[in-house]
């Protein structure tokens, strides 16, 4: 594991190592090992390092997989972003419907003939 330095160092031998300097450690009770470099063997307390988290590195054959899981789970998400909206469509166009039948029905009641012919003008024009 590498760990980064918090604040600066002083080994008295090798000098300052100031803050930023990473080491590759070993974790040894409450502090830690250095195990490679001109400080291997040194100690350094935890309260002065931070833990560097390493970059994951992945085979051609993993990072495929992954790819084209994340691009299925895409493909799932798109499908069903596509049943939603024809939903939503075919919702709207029944809502229109009894809507419209409604409109026919009031109309009819209130005055008869007259106010349904001008209410399907309406609908014709839009």
């Amino acid at each position: 594991m590498k760990v980064k330095l918090t604040t600066a160092v002083d080994s008295f031998i090798h000098g300052v190592f100031p803050t930023g300097h990473t080491f590759t450690v070993r974790p040894e009770s409450s502090n830690y090992l250095v195990i490679e470099g001109v400080l291997k063997g040194y100690i350094l307390y935890k309260e002065f390092c931070e833990i560097v988290k390493e970059p994951k590195l992945y085979t051609e054959k993993e990072w495929n997989d992954l790819e084209n899981y994340y691009l299925s789970l895409l493909d799932l998400a798109d499908e069903k972003n596509d049943r939603l909206t024809q939903a939503v469509h075919h919702l709207t166009q029944i809502i229109n419907k009894k809507n419209e039948e409604r409109t026919v029905t009031v109309s009819v009641q209130l005055d008869g003939q007259t106010i349904l012919t001008h209410l399907f003008q309406e609908l014709k024009n839009g």
